[in-house]
């Protein structure tokens, strides 16, 4: 169904500290969380109950529990993924980027490889390399069963838990599902589309939409005639439930029949699903959290229930969101952590100097997340498919030439092959020529060429000089022309760059292998520690093949001697 809106989306998690049944189980099951007894301490996993299940073990923040596992980085600065027992349990290799455990997978990263997924006895389930013929550069957490990828030319789609591609790579941008929806956007068309990809209702004018549908609908704002902005509901017929407001400075989605919304001064209320205020707007904000609230005054956090009645009076810095039915939360006192119940009272005495959760956590609990950007669900790869990218390079080299040209090319010849405008006062003194004839994501080559005489050539013309003696012929400079000399070698530099920046041994294998393969005849030398160098010879042709590291880049350089 398509609405005349343009719709611009923070899509809504669901409150993690609220019942999954509004949308669905949002798979996020946080056990334990990150913490430090001590300023100077190590760090440690303490349960939502206030049992420690590993005290003072990592230097390094580990993630929260999450489905029983969690991941911490070593002194490589690589990670690994523990399940979450006192007695640690390390599971699968190091990696450069981890994910959760969700539907029993998680997303991880080895250097230079593709993105995987692994069980969680940490082994490979599959791998996503390519779909027709494109690089899958990043990949997500899995989210009610489904997981985003994105391919090299920056498209998005959607794959199951086995990995089969259910929604192909069609979309500029796709955030991921939570519960039966999820958004896309395709050039200026932006959709809620449902679980076979089907487009529920699409926008293209004036709306601006932060959630995803929640109970049946879904907060907005319409502008139109530049008025004031003024947020109501509408549901998946493009109806408005609740019309828009300007009593409604802002607004979250439902959650158990209620909604947080904010009025003109940035305070926050609570409506039913009529749009009739439950709680006035008062307070500095407002997190819901099953049959309770959190609320903010006075820079202070306390508890109310649904009708207003305060529960426990706002005398804390912070408190972290209750998670689904969960009896104990964390909360800041002053300078420490303590565990607190649901009535908000402190469970015990012991405090702590440091509780971390994750930020989505937050924004579970006030109802929406950054659907444009979830970074904390994405892992991207360095793979390169260093073959391909290789081939690239070596299918400019000819039998009788590289590029456009052959190896007995004059500096005319040259000029005119890329339609280069070589300025006199550039090439004088010259004896080469240079064209970047490949720009790619991952490396830039350049074309050099060298004569044994200078590029141009000075022309004369006669002049009769009058003299005492009858005068004389004289040659005066009258321009330039380009010589008419063969080239002596030519060389390609290979610049690398983005994910291959500090690969140029591995280009330079590759590149090897296809030499290899192509010519047979090689000799291997060693110049340094710092220089590999190659040479093959077929007929006539020999060819160069040589690694160069050097501060901040490699380059290849591959010369071709006729």
């Amino acid at each position: 169904m398509k609405i005349g809106f343009i719709c611009i989306f923070m899509i809504l998690l669901l409150n993690s500290c609220t019942s999954y049944d509004s949308i669905a189980d949002i798979e996020n099951d946080v056990t334990h969380l990150p913490f430090k007894s001590t300023e100077d301490g190590r760090w440690g996993l303490i349960g939502l109950d206030g049992n420690i299940l590993i005290d003072n073990e990592f230097q390094e923040k580990p993630s929260p529990v999450i489905n029983g596992m969690f991941h911490v980085k070593n002194e490589n600065d690589n990670y690994e993924i523990y399940v979450a027992d006192k007695k640690l349990k390390k599971i699968g290799n190091e990696y450069l980027s981890v994910g959760n455990f969700k539907s029993g997978l998680a997303p991880v990263v080895e250097k230079g490889q593709c993105v995987k997924y692994i069980d969680r006895s940490g082994e490979t389930r599959f791998e996503l390399k390519k779909y027709k013929g494109e690089i899958i550069t990043a990949a997500t957490e899995f989210q009610s069963g489904k997981a985003v990828f994105k391919t090299s030319s920056n498209h998005y789609g959607f794959i199951d838990t086995s990995g089969k591609i259910i929604i192909p790579p069609i979309y500029d941008y796709a955030s991921l599902f939570y519960g039966e929806y999820a958004v896309v956007r395709k050039e200026d068309k932006i959709a809620f589309i449902n679980e076979q990809g089907d487009e529920i209702m699409y926008f293209d004018q004036h709306i601006i939409c932060q959630f995803l549908p929640s109970e049946g609908a879904f907060p907005f704002i319409e502008r139109e005639n530049g008025e004031e902005d003024a947020w109501g509901y509408m549901n998946l017929k493009g109806e408005k439930v609740i019309k828009e407001n300007k009593r409604f400075n802002g607004a979250m989605n439902f959650i158990n029949g209620r909604a947080v919304f904010y009025n003109s001064n940035n305070e926050a209320g609570l409506i039913d699903k009529k749009g009739n205020i439950i709680i006035r707007a008062k307070y500095q904000s407002l997190i819901q959290c099953n049959d309770l609230l959190i609320f903010k005054d006075n820079d202070r956090e306390g508890l109310l229930d649904y009708d207003g009645n305060i529960i426990m009076k706002p005398e804390y810095k912070e408190i972290i969101p209750f998670i689904s039915h969960n009896k104990f939360t964390y909360a800041l006192d002053s300078d420490e952590w303590v565990l607190i119940d649901r009535k908000g009272q402190e469970v015990n005495s012991n405090s702590y100097d440091e509780i971390s959760y994750p930020s989505s956590l937050l924004l579970q609990a006030k109802g929406r997340v950054d659907g444009w950007s979830d970074s904390e669900y994405w892992h991207e790869s360095d793979y390169v498919d260093l073959e391909a990218e290789a081939e690239k390079i070596t299918s400019l080299i000819k039998k009788d030439g590289v590029d456009k040209l052959p190896y007995r090319v004059t500096p005319a010849v040259f000029a005119e092959a890329y339609n280069k405008d070589y300025h006199v006062s550039d090439l004088q003194g010259k004896q080469n020529l240079e064209h970047y004839i490949l720009n790619e994501n991952y490396f830039d080559v350049k074309l050099f060429v060298d004569y044994n005489a200078d590029v141009i050539v000075p022309e004369y013309s006669q002049e009769w000089v009058d003299s005492y003696w009858g005068g004389h012929f004289e040659n005066v400079l009258s321009g330039y022309s380009y010589n008419n000399i063969e080239a002596e070698d030519f060389k390609l530099g290979v610049a690398t760059k983005d994910k291959l920046l500090k690969r140029g041994k591995e280009l330079y294998d590759a590149i090897y292998r296809i030499f290899e393969k192509r010519f047979g005849t090689k000799q291997d030398e060693k110049d340094s520690e710092d220089i590999y160098s190659t040479y093959f010879k077929n007929g006539n042709l020999s060819i160069g093949l040589h690694w160069i590291k050097q501060d901040k880049m490699s380059v290849i350089v591959v010369g071709i001697l006729n």
